[in-house]
């Protein structure tokens, strides 16, 4: 059994994997996809992806000091703009949450990190949950999808 400290920096630093993953993983969807005109938005603990109408959040969730050391992703796909936490949305500009699916951060075999939800039998690293996030939003760009050798990349092994 790992320590709290140990849980908490593992925790963290699979969080930090987890977004610089998503960054890399954005970054090439917008390069493969320029005509969706896909925007990216960024908060602590989020980010937004928006392309017209369609959007996907990911949202990062630690626990909190004094409860059980874990962290929990929340993938949320929408239909309409998505407002940043904290901002009021504009007039005509209010998203509908279409589905949400939620990941847990859990200690492997080996001490190693994976993600794991509710639908998914299988654990992910952080690598493929953004694969997983990004694909998401891929999933939902007009019939023109991304179908490159680039985002490729960004799907999870089968």
């Amino acid at each position: 059994m790992l320590s709290t400290s140990k849980l908490n920096g593992g925790i963290d630093r699979e969080v930090r994997t987890l977004i610089t993953h998503l960054d890399s993983c954005s970054a090439r969807l917008i390069a493969v996809s320029p005509d969706a005109e896909v925007t990216v938005s960024k908060a602590p603990d989020r980010l937004i992806l928006q392309a017209g109408d369609i959007g996907v959040s990911v949202s990062l969730f630690r626990s909190r000091a004094g409860m059980e050391a874990s962290a929990e992703v929340l993938l949320s796909l929408w239909q309409g703009k998505i407002t940043m936490p904290g901002s009021a949305p504009r007039e005509g500009y209010r998203a509908r949450q279409v589905s949400v699916q939620r990941f847990c951060l859990g200690v492997g075999e080996e001490a190693t990190w994976l993600w794991s939800d509710d639908a998914t039998p299988a654990a992910m690293t952080s690598e493929d949950l953004a694969a997983v996030c990004i694909q998401t939003m891929a999933d939902q760009l007009p019939i023109n999808r991304p179908t490159s050798p680039e985002m490729a990349e960004t799907r999870p092994p089968e």
